[in-house]
């Protein structure tokens, strides 16, 4: 009998917390808060909106959204090609688009029909965009970046150890 209590007073717990609305935690407000058609209640900890999912929006970075939205959210701007350019390739780069081509794709964009900003790329746009835009007058080239060089002593015999399971990659297989 005490044990039938405990479990329903257990399973209450488990479906108030489940049913949780978390339309604000911390004093800031989901985003999407009553602007969803479906009306969804916000679920999970609040995530500030990255300068991408920002831009696809219309928001400012200094938004914030509910796990649950912004994981929808998060999933719509990484499923296309945002890039003004006119031909696309299947595939989506692995790459993010350089935050630095941000506002040279957006005053572009305006121009191109059906163009939405976005935060992913082609691969046939990732690796021809830089020289298609390089004469519009917001271009930043890409910044080089300085791989460390490690040089060795002149008196060691090899640069990186050997290895020492070498041996038993030759071994016969366990009896």
């Amino acid at each position: 009998m005490l044990n039938m209590q405990l479990a329903q007073i257990a399973l209450h717990i488990v479906i108030i917390s489940v049913m949780t609305v978390e339309e604000t935690c911390g004093g800031k407000t989901c985003w999407f808060h009553k602007k969803t058609r479906a009306g969804e209640e916000c679920r999970g900890r609040m995530r500030r909106f990255t300068p991408g999912i920002a831009r696809f929006l219309g928001g400012d970075t200094n938004s914030w959204a509910c796990t649950r939205h912004w994981t929808r959210v998060h999933r719509e701007v990484n499923s296309f090609c945002a890039c003004p350019l006119p031909v696309h390739s299947t595939e989506l780069s692995q790459r993010h688009i350089p935050v630095r081509l941000y506002q040279i794709f957006d005053r572009i964009g305006v121009t191109v029909p059906g163009y939405r900003a976005g935060v992913r790329w082609c691969n046939s746009c990732s690796k021809t965009a830089d020289e298609k835009f390089k004469s519009e007058r917001d271009y930043s080239p890409p910044e080089k970046v300085s791989h460390p060089v490690f040089l060795c002593n002149k008196k060691e015999t090899h640069v990186h150890p050997p290895n020492k399971y070498l041996h038993l990659t030759f071994l016969r297989p366990f009896k």
